[in-house]
Formats: C-alpha cells, sequence, structure tokens
C-alpha cells in the first residue's frame, strides 16, 4: 500500500487541528493510501522560544522583511530531521499568504527527493512579493523543480487524482457537489497538542455576495453547500470517532443557504433530542446579517437547541460606502 505524509506549514491556529489535514485523509482513506500527519507549526511551537515564535511570525506576516538566522536554522534543522525517504507522497499544505516565506525556504532546503511533492492551499495562488512578473508561489515552485503537483482551489477532486497517477504539474478544481466529497478523518490526530477539544467542519464554499474588499469569490467563484443531513451525520461520526463536542464551521458565512442552514438546525436539535449522547455537541461559525423576514425568530432558537454557541459577523468598515 502507498504511503503520503500530509503535512501543515505555519502560520495556522494552534488551538485545533488544520482541516486540510482532515480533507487530505478522507482522501487518501477513499483511495486506499496509508497516511501520517504531521502538523509543522505545532513542531516548531515546541521548538522554539516565545521570542523566536515571535520573530518566525513577524517574518510571516510581513512585519519584518527577514528572519532571524536562528529562528532559520531551527526551521531547517526540524524540516531535515523529517523522514521523507519512507513516503511516496508528501502533500503539504500552505494554507495563506503567511505560508508563503516558510513554503519556499523548507522546500530550497529539501534537498533530493524520492517521492511525489503536492502542495496546495490558497497559498499556492499568492503572488510573491519582490518576484518579478507577478508569479504565485504555485509557478515559482514548480519553475524552480521544487514541487511535482500544484493544487488550486478544492483539493479533494485533484489530489484524489494525483494518487490514482495523474501528473499533470497544475490541477485547477472544478466546481463538484460537494456532497460527494469523502468526509473528512481526523482519527490519528494527538488532539492534546492543540488547545481546544474540537475540529473544523465544513457546510459551504464560497458566498453569496460579492464584496470589494474580499478575494473569497478569486478562490470560490460559486457558492455551493452540503446537504443538512450530511453535515449531521459527519458531526456525529466526529464525535463517536474521537469524542469531539465543539465545531468550528469554515464557512464564509453558515446562513448561505436560509432554508438548508435552518433544517440543519432541525435535524441536529432532533438527534441531541432523542441521544442523550449528543447533548453536549455545539458549534460556531461566520454569517452575515439576514432580514426579518428572511430569518424569523425560530430559526434562531433551532440555533439554540441545535447548540449555536457564537456566530461572527463582520462589520469590515465604519464606511457606509464600502459596506454597501
Amino acid at each position: 500500500m502507498k504511503r503520503a505524509l500530509l503535512l501543515n506549514l505555519p502560520k495556522t491556529d494552534l488551538m485545533v487541528p488544520p482541516a486540510a489535514l482532515g480533507v487530505l485523509a478522507g482522501v487518501c482513506e477513499a483511495n486506499d493510501v496509508d497516511y501520517d500527519f504531521l502538523d509543522f507549526n505545532v513542531t516548531l511551537h515546541k521548538s522554539m522560544t516565545s521570542d523566536q515564535w515571535l520573530a518566525m511570525d513577524n517574518w510571516l506576516t510581513g512585519v519584518s522583511e527577514h528572519c532571524d538566522s536562528d529562528v532559520l536554522n531551527i526551521i531547517t534543522a526540524q524540516w531535515q530531521q523529517i523522514d521523507f525517504a519512507q513516503y511516496d507522497f508528501v502533500c503539504i499544505s500552505v494554507f495563506s499568504y503567511w505560508s508563503l516565506h516558510i513554503a519556499m525556504h523548507v522546500l530550497q532546503s529539501h534537498g533530493p527527493r524520492n517521492n511525489t511533492i503536492v502542495v496546495g492551499g490558497s497559498g499556492c495562488q499568492n503572488n510573491i512579493d519582490g518576484i518579478k512578473g507577478n508569479t504565485s508561489l504555485g509557478h515559482w515552485l514548480l519553475q524552480n523543480d521544487l514541487v511535482d503537483h500544484v493544487v488550486y482551489g478544492d483539493g479533494e477532486t485533484s489530489f484524489a487524482d494525483i494518487l490514482q497517477g495523474n501528473t499533470q504539474p497544475e490541477l485547477y478544481a472544478s466546481q463538484d457537489d460537494l456532497d460527494t466529497y469523502p468526509i473528512p478523518n481526523y482519527a490519528g490526530i494527538d488532539f492534546d497538542q492543540y488547545k481546544a477539544n474540537a475540529v473544523f467542519i465544513t457546510g459551504s464554499r464560497g458566498c453569496v455576495r460579492k464584496c470589494t474588499y474580499c478575494d473569497i469569490e478569486t478562490i470560490w467563484p460559486m457558492f455551493r453547500y452540503r446537504k443538512a443531513e450530511h453535515i449531521v451525520e459527519e458531526i456525529k461520526k466526529h464525535y463517536y470517532d474521537l469524542g469531539v463536542e465543539r465545531f468550528e464551521f469554515t464557512d464564509s458565512l453558515i446562513n448561505g443557504s436560509v432554508s438548508n442552514f435552518y433544517k440543519f438546525n432541525c435535524l441536529l436539535a432532533e438527534e441531541k433530542a432523542k441521544n442523550n449522547d449528543l447533548r453536549n455537541i455545539s458549534y460556531v461559525g461566520q454569517a452575515i446579517a439576514r432580514p426579518r423576514n428572511q430569518m424569523l425568530p425560530h430559526h434562531y432558537e433551532a440555533m439554540h437547541y441545535a447548540g449555536c454557541k457564537q456566530i461572527t459577523i463582520g462589520i469590515e468598515s465604519f464606511s457606509e460606502r464600502v459596506r454597501n
């Protein structure tokens, strides 16, 4: 059986396991590929002092133009301690713009490779400051022969194609039905490494609005959502497999489809009412402010009984023009 190393790069949240690792594990499982997790974000956090971690953080987020040499040495040393040789695939999540510099650094220090290196994540689409021609990270990695594949957009279908032998260097995701994707799998993740006993869950991708200050439309041009029944089944699976009771939605807005969101809350509330095991299930997520005639009081009651603990609504600006 082939094996894959599923690897996450800084800078990501230290509260819960990265969603990308669970997504990639689900695809591996569906394609009979064995896998191991490695959250390099956690590895480095354990290896650095608080001052060193702050120095790396400032470098990744653009506060500092350069990174301290001692910090770079720690990053290189920790990367070179990984036993890559035992894997057929090395799959690296570059979550955002904040991961660009470290992705470039570790892949340049990677040395000879005897496996297939795949990178994906929204960071691959970001342009690299200081590189002529508005070159994206993904193109730069391929041009310098540092990786074999770059996946843009949804990774589920493209990653499955790579595991099945697709040799294209760049793969662009189609806007597939989210209900056709494998359920993410976090079995094997050490939850003691994280501050919260929780997992991310995805109910939709894209957005129903096209705000000028937001880049979501460039990543997911079309709003898509999963059936309410499928989301509830995933919550139950993670609870019974992992004992997790808190779920954090990755959606740009959990109420993009008001009718599906209401159905989800009703179904989850019903499951909790008839099954005492699930009584402590809760969730948080981002939402948009809906008019009163779209979300009535009973919608909020359903959210309460389903276990909604918090919704975040972005104001974004004190300018009425920008908000509009």
